[in-house]
């Protein structure tokens, strides 16, 4: 007869390699319907070649990871909102036809850019109606303000004369995306997006530019993401939340985390579509506000906001060498106005001390003034700002810009 002890480690040797393999089928099974769940097999994930021709000959850039496309047009949709944007032969915006000539030009994210309104929504189009200033909106999705700064820096010389101001609007995630290369690390499934970023070396910024210039760098992607070395993402979000084996070690790193994630998107697959598409959607926010509060303490780091400070005073730098006024437009993701203690006390109080050294309009507050539910379109993702919420931004820039 075994041993009473020996007997007890085999039943529990045998548990752990059930559960193993019970955790690992799940975790297959919903990935195959929810991107943020991870594996071993997204360490190098298989591109579509038809989706990377599309890239390739559309939005993609070598110097700043991607852009808008010249005279293009395109959609957005969310929950009983369809959009339509049009970006015009210089790659902006398109504003009113009837709009005043620009003063202003807009860089930044799909905050500057205004997704999910129509083009004479956007707070770009409302400044020129209603306080006549007339703006240049050259503003790409998903940007960090380290793409911002560059496109000013590609574009200033084609800037009109009469600009006289320029406005950087990013939203505080920002401070994540700077430090970011490849965004497959960062926000996966993102795997046609690399991007340049700055590092900081003895108080200096350094350029790091992209690491994939075309299409033969998409075919070497192996040994493109092997080179990379300035991404922290890869280690601290990507393989801290990567199922490999054993699976249970990477259920342990975050067990809330990924037992929600996995009991609302096997729930919702048994149910009828909507239900399912509104367990989607929950579990979308779970990572949603874990990311926003990850950028939120992220204004805690030294080193992040370091990057942050030098890559915007580069950016005053470089406006004003140009002559021009520079301003720095902070727009809160919906996220980030349910999170007021912890927003008020990270992003909120960096901007405050940032005023101090060049000119900060932070509209979180003008923002808390309206119910959230009216500010913002709703998506999964939390949405972007609705025509209210452009109004508002457009509101408080007036009496700054106007």
């Amino acid at each position: 007869m075994l041993p009473a002890v020996l007997v007890g480690g085999l039943i529990a040797f045998a548990l752990l390699l059930a559960f193993e393999g019970t955790l690992r089928h799940l975790v297959r099974d919903a990935r195959r319907s929810f991107q943020w769940l991870i594996t071993e097999d997204d360490s190098l994930p298989a591109l579509d070649p038809e989706k990377l021709a599309a890239f390739l000959g559309g939005s993609f850039s070598p110097e700043l990871g991607w852009e808008p496309i010249p005279g293009s047009t395109g959609e957005d949709r969310a929950p009983g909102v369809l959009s339509t944007y049009s970006i015009d032969p210089t790659g902006a915006r398109t504003g009113p036809p009837d709009g005043p000539p620009a003063t202003v030009a807009a860089f930044g994210d799909s905050y500057a850019f205004c997704r999910q309104v129509d083009d004479d929504q956007t707070w770009a189009a409302v400044l020129g109606h209603h306080a006549g200033v007339g703006v240049i909106n050259l503003g790409v999705g998903n940007y960090g303000v380290d793409q911002a700064l560059l496109r000013y820096l590609d574009r200033r010389s084609e800037l009109p004369a009469a600009v006289g101001t320029v406005v950087a609007v990013f939203v505080p995630e920002t401070i994540l995306r700077i430090q970011s290369v490849w965004k497959h690390w960062m926000e996966f499934g993102n795997s046609f997006g690399f991007k340049p970023r700055f590092v900081l070396e003895a108080g200096d910024l350094r350029l790091v530019p992209s690491p994939v210039k075309g299409a033969e760098d998409y075919e070497r992607l192996a040994e493109v993401v092997a080179a990379i070395v300035d991404d922290p993402f890869r280690e601290s979000r990507f393989r801290r939340l990567q199922f490999r084996p054993p699976y249970l070690r990477t259920f342990l790193r975050a067990p809330i985390r990924h037992t929600m994630i996995l009991t609302t998107v096997l729930r919702g697959r048994g149910t009828d579509r909507v239900l399912g598409l509104r367990a989607f959607d929950r579990a979308f926010a779970r990572v949603m506000r874990s990311n926003v509060r990850e950028a939120h303490l992220a204004y805690r780091d030294s080193d992040a906001t370091a990057l942050l400070t030098a890559i915007l005073e580069r950016f005053r730098a470089e406006v004003e060498t140009d002559g021009r006024r520079f301003v720095v437009c902070v727009i809160p993701q919906m996220l980030d106005l349910a999170a007021r203690r912890r927003a008020d006390r990270t992003y909120g109080a960096y901007f405050r001390r940032l005023s101090a050294a060049m000119e900060v309009v932070d509209l979180t507050e003008a923002l808390r003034q309206h119910p959230a539910a009216d500010l913002y379109v709703h998506d999964r993702y939390g949405g972007h700002l609705s025509v209210l919420g452009n109004r508002t931004v457009a509101e408080s820039l007036a009496k700054v810009l106007g």
